[in-house]
């Protein structure tokens, strides 16, 4: 029966293994006394590894070669240590190997779960496949080396029969001593693991996509320096995960790999390269000629219109918009980085860890030491992933699912984001964009929403995500997915640690090896069926047919159909994964006859139909996605970088990098501490916000106009050590008009004095609001109020004076009438009078 038929339901096995890894799952029900367990035949109720109860350790280093072959030699080598107080002596090792094989994935599953004294096969008790260990004091260690016959693992393996079927079959190493009490023939160490006994004849080579991911929580302090810096050096010196990743990435050699990256890590390991600079406020762009320096002083005059600064347009030419979704005109997008002054600073492939190599002392020691990491590691990602495929996450590893429902913007601004990024890295080889949610989990609405915005990038999740029998390439409601394994990607069974290199590999060659068994498998009952039908149709010879007419053409048998292809085996690295002896894992790969393709390659293959719902939701146990307090803290900072963008003068970068910085806080690691993603997102708008306040305005105490029109003057004060060009706005209480003046450029700590027009104003005291403004419009925290008291009590003094002006005038005509009047009259009238 093939792998569709035996696989078991993937709902059931991902509980089991999340489970069993907490540790929450009973022991294995009893199996028969002293027998030999292929797999896990009960249901899956085994209960994981914990450390070894067997007073000797047994680790393995290696296993040469990975399959069982059917001729040579098997070497393995590992180490062997004394966990117990006190000495043990005459340490003997053994292989041992299981009698009947592993068939199928479910049993697969389950014995990677298997506790670990549980009886699962016999040693091979030749004298020549045995090392010995003379004395082990406690603690001590030492290393073994055995060399086995393969006809012996064979014949054990056959467990009677004339050869064994091919499969996977339980392989490790027992460690037998003698301790004060004396010597017992049971187990006093082990180490398990799986090796496959790959089909005889293959038709073709199974593909194997093998994806290592480069993603790490990325945070920033206030001031815009990456945080944590002793940290990073640790991640990325010898030992650490970004460093041994890209060690174990080189040595597949020219095997292909796809690298799973962040771009915001390359980032900000490019900014702990040049000694972790915080937030670059300088001028970015070139100064106009003008033949003087920048405005400054009282005098200081507003620039010319060509020195203000368009927002520049995304480079996709939609101009922040994508769809329905509309993004502010002042969203930067994210800078081509070939002119970023923070751009990788060494392109010689030499460069490493010396002295030399590294910016000058900045007396901080955990900053110089990550800087020449840094420095080392960012060679070292040149040279590991030329050639090969990158496979670019949306920035800062953004999670998808919440960004999805509730800024759909956001994502499509990380994903815009991420060519850029790399650019200057990658140079002519274009990054696939791809989804990846860390958890393997994608929604039929996730999909429908990612088809609808999205439909360039790959997506790649975890074949736990579909009930039941879930194949490597799906088609959901028409959208391709990518399905990973994820049994192959929770490594071997214990006390064996699971994700070792070694641990890894073993359990890739068994799922690889269930697949290759499963199309040999079909081609057979093709080719019988086949053979049955050519049996049913089959006609008798024609007596007169001639001599030379062949068989085939009297009884029309067909001719050898075709294999069935394997399926192909997708594998993510585990997150915590320790990358060791990378050229002995890919040895083993190509040995065993797999071959390693690019995911993207592999992902062009036609998909199987799934419906949506036959898709699993995500476990309960998943952390659950971003709110919206974190959304809005990010989109702030956002915002206030914008603003500080166009505040500066001749800075053209600060908002990219602050809206680099801001979706750093919305990535999938900050599911389990959202709480520190808004702290770290509102300190860094705290810190723009401060410059912002150093740029000022104050008004005079009050102003009186004694007419319905006047102007004032007002003092901006830049308080920072950068131009700055700013606005002036007016906001009124009604029965006033106030006219300001177009934006002006003042000099790092200067200050300019404005002139404010008023007019049509109403009889009162009016109280206007003067707001510095950026040269869009947006208001600063900085701000001031002036009354203007409007003295229309002027227009009285006009009419009294106009009254008086008139009595006098009466007064005069008046007695000019009299005057004429009087000389009017006759001289006897004059002469009759009064003597």
């Amino acid at each position: 029966m093939g792998r569709q038929g035996r696989r078991i339901d993937a709902r059931a096995r991902s509980a089991t293994r999340r489970a069993a890894a907490a540790g929450l799952l009973g022991g294995l029900v009893a199996c028969v006394a002293g027998g030999v367990v292929p797999g896990v035949a009960a249901p899956a109720v085994a209960a994981a590894a914990a450390t070894p109860t067997t007073p000797l350790a047994v680790e393995l280093d290696d296993i040469v070669p990975g399959e069982l072959p059917r001729s040579g030699r098997v070497q393995v080598t590992g180490s062997v240590t004394n966990a117990d107080e006190v000495a043990w002596r005459q340490v003997k090792l053994y292989t041992f190997i299981g009698a009947d094989p592993i068939d199928d994935v479910a049993e697969l599953d389950e014995a990677a779960l298997a506790p670990e004294d549980l009886l699962v096969g016999d040693r091979v008790l030749d004298e020549t496949a045995t090392d010995l260990v003379e004395v082990l004091e406690p603690g001590e260690s030492a290393s073994f080396s055995l060399s086995v016959p393969s006809r012996l693992l064979l014949e054990e393996a056959a467990n009677g029969a004339a050869e064994p079927e091919p499969g996977v079959y339980w392989f490790g190493v027992h460690a037998l001593g003698e301790s004060p009490e004396g010597r017992d023939e049971f187990t006093d160490g082990r180490a398990r693991t799986f090796l496959p006994l790959m089909p005889e004849e293959v038709a073709s080579p199974l593909p194997l996509s093998l994806v290592v991911p480069l993603r790490t929580p990325v945070s920033y302090t206030a001031d815009g320096s990456v945080a944590d810096t002793g940290s990073w050096a640790q991640r990325l010196g010898l030992g650490g995960s970004l460093r041994d990743r890209l060690d174990f990435g080189a040595a597949a050699g020219s095997d292909p790999v796809s690298w799973l990256l962040d771009p915001a890590v390359v980032e900000a390991v490019t900014q702990l390269a040049v000694a972790n600079p915080p937030r670059d406020l300088s001028p970015t762009d070139v100064a106009p000629d003008d033949g003087g320096e920048d405005g400054q002083g009282d005098d200081a005059e507003a620039p010319s219109d060509d020195a203000s600064q368009e927002p520049p347009t995304d480079p996709d030419g939609t101009d922040g918009t994508e769809g329905d979704l509309g993004y502010s005109a002042t969203t930067v997008p994210a800078p081509d980085p070939a002119d970023d002054a923070s751009a990788i600073p060494s392109e010689d492939p030499d460069a490493s860890e010396e002295p030399g190599a590294v910016p000058p002392d900045t007396g901080d020691t955990s900053t110089t030491e990550a800087a020449e990491r840094a420095l080392a590691w960012l060679d070292r990602f040149r040279d590991g992933t030329g050639g090969d495929e990158v496979l670019a996450l949306p920035y800062g590893d953004v999670d998808v699912a919440a960004a999805l429902e509730r800024e759909p913007r956001t994502y499509l601004e990380a994903r815009r984001r991420t060519s850029a990024a790399l650019r200057s890295v990658l140079g002519g080889n274009d990054p696939v964009p791809v989804v990846a949610p860390p958890d393997g989990f994608l929604t039929a609405a996730e999909i429908a929403e990612l088809d609808d915005r999205d439909p360039a990038s790959l997506l790649l999740g975890s074949d736990e995500m579909v009930q039941g029998v879930a194949p490597s390439l799906a088609t959901v409601e028409g959208r391709p997915v990518v399905l990973a394994s994820a049994g192959a990607s929770s490594g071997g069974p214990g006390p064996t640690e699971a994700l070792t290199s070694l641990a890894l590999r073993q359990r890739i060659l068994a799922e690889a090896a269930l697949r290759l068994v499963d199309a040999d498998e079909a081609t057979a009952e093709l080719a019988a069926t086949a053979e049955a039908a050519t049996d049913d149709t089959a006609v008798s010879p024609d007596p007169s047919a001639g001599p030379g007419r062949a068989d085939t053409e009297l009884t029309g048998a067909p001719e050898p159909g075709p294999a069935v292809e394997p399926e192909p085996l997708v594998v993510v690295m585990p997150d915590d994964w320790v990358a060791q002896s990378g050229r002995s894992f890919f040895d083993g790969l190509t040995d065993a006859g797999l071959e390693l393709t690019p995911l993207s390659g592999a992902a062009e293959q036609d998909g199987v139909s799934v419906r949506a719902d036959e898709l699993v939701e995500p476990p309960e146990s998943t952390p659950t996605p971003l709110d919206g307090g974190v959304f809005s803290a990010a989109s702030a900072l956002r915002r206030s970088g914008e603003t500080l963008q166009n505040l500066l003068t001749r800075n053209s970068r600060v908002a990219s990098v602050v809206a680099g910085e801001a979706l750093t806080t919305l990535g999938y690691d900050w599911r389990v501490d959202p709480e520190t993603a808004r702290d770290h997102a509102r300190a860094s708008t705290g810190w723009i916000r401060e410059r912002l306040e150093a740029v000022t305005v104050d008004a005079p105490p009050g102003i009186t106009l004694s007419g319905g029109t006047g102007d004032f003057s007002a003092t901006v004060v830049n308080g920072l050590d950068q131009p700055v060009t700013v606005g002036v706005e007016a906001v009124v209480d009604g029965g006033i008009t106030v006219r300001t003046p177009e934006p002006v450029e003042i000099g790092p700590d200067a200050r300019t004095t404005v002139l404010i027009e008023t007019s049509d104003t109403s009889p009162g005291v009016h109280n206007v609001e003067l707001r510095v403004v950026d040269v869009d419009g947006r208001a600063l925290p900085s701000s001031d109020t002036v009354p203007i008291r409007s003295a229309q009590v002027s227009n009285v003094i006009w009419v009294i004076i106009a009254t008086g002006v008139g009595l006098l005038v009466v007064a005069v005509l008046l007695r000019a009438v009299r005057r004429v009047r009087g000389r009017g009259r006759s001289p006897e009238v004059a002469a009759d009078g009064p003597p």
